[in-house]
């Protein structure tokens, strides 16, 4: 068989294939997802006051535990990917992200419901660009 048909097949099998795990990625992303919303919605059931401090550090904290274990888990994927759209969104570095963020929305009276939109809209708008598991 010609190289260049061999490479012709190839390329449209991992074009199936890409397409595929995208949408396969997406599902994930949306599970994984949920749970970070599940705990912005409930904080209480995960943290001691339920303050938005301590969901921030809860959510860090679960992550990375999750990241020292496996750092290509979906969950760390999608955490991490999150945090770089928030990141350029607001102009912040890793380590202040969710500093800026309080500046940012300091008028907020709920962070909590800022940080749920915020979520919520990385998963529906921006998911398919930096989502890379």
């Amino acid at each position: 068989m010609p190289v260049l048909i061999l490479a012709s097949r190839i390329r449209r099998i991992q074009t199936v294939e890409t397409d595929r795990t995208t949408a396969e990625m997406d599902a994930v992303l949306a599970e994984e997802l949920h749970f970070v919303r599940a705990v912005i919605h409930r904080p209480r059931m995960y943290t001691l006051n339920g303050t938005f401090d301590e969901i921030i550090a809860f959510l860090e904290g679960y992550h990375s535990g999750v990241a020292a274990i496996d750092p290509s888990a979906p969950g760390v994927v999608a955490w991490q990917s999150f945090r770089g759209w928030l990141m350029r969104s607001l102009g912040a570095n890793s380590f202040s992200v969710f500093d800026r963020f309080k500046l940012h929305y300091v008028a907020s009276d709920d962070l909590g419901e800022v940080l749920d939109g915020l979520v919520a809209r990385f998963q529906k708008v921006e998911s398919k660009r930096n989502y890379r598991m």
